[in-house]
């Protein structure tokens, strides 16, 4: 197993022992969202995340479906075996919660379904179909905390696609 892979599966172990303790869950998300910015950033660096992605998708034979949008371009788009093209909707879906909120599809979703009651889905008042406050979808910032765009993946469980998008932003950034 690559020390990317190993990451990435380190990284999933964590999250799944903070999913049922969303005050902690929060915590670490904000701390992600704080310490992965990059300093510069350019579709050589999209391509960079992407590739990342791909790279562990086909070592753990992973489903995915992900994309890296800078505003309305897409910038990078892979499906790996097994993905449909449901998953990249649910891509898009997970995005445009980034793009509505500055902040990962995760924190949203956990951060609604602990404040309100019904969650996301009935409280944001956004559309189930253009909006999904599920793990996978991470914002691009720069240090300055002006925001690029986002890269999402779908097709595992929610705080897998988180783990594997963030795994990816780290390890272009150095962060691991």
């Amino acid at each position: 197993m690559s020390t990317l892979a190993k990451r990435f599966t380190a990284l999933s172990q964590k999250l799944d022992e903070l999913s049922g303790r969303p005050e902690e869950m929060l915590t670490e998300l904000s701390k992600q969202r704080e310490e992965l910015r990059f300093e510069s950033f350019d579709l050589s660096t999209a391509w960079e995340i992407g590739c990342k992605i791909r790279e562990i998708g086909l070592e753990e034979k992973l489903p995915v479906a992900a994309e890296i949008r800078l505003g309305a371009q897409v910038a990078f788009h892979v499906g790996l075996p097994g993905a449909a093209a449901c998953n990249d909707a649910w891509a898009r879906r997970k995005g445009a919660v980034v793009e509505q909120y500055l902040d990962s599809s995760l924190a949203v979703g956990v951060s609604y379904d602990q404040d309100w009651e019904g969650g996301f889905d009935a409280m944001s008042k956004l559309s189930a179909n253009d909006y999904a406050a599920h793990g996978g979808a991470f914002p691009l910032l720069l240090t300055t905390g002006v925001a690029l765009g986002y890269t999402a993946a779908s097709g595992l469980p929610s705080i897998h696609d988180h783990a594997l998008v963030v795994t990816a932003i780290a390890a272009v950034l150095g962060k691991f």
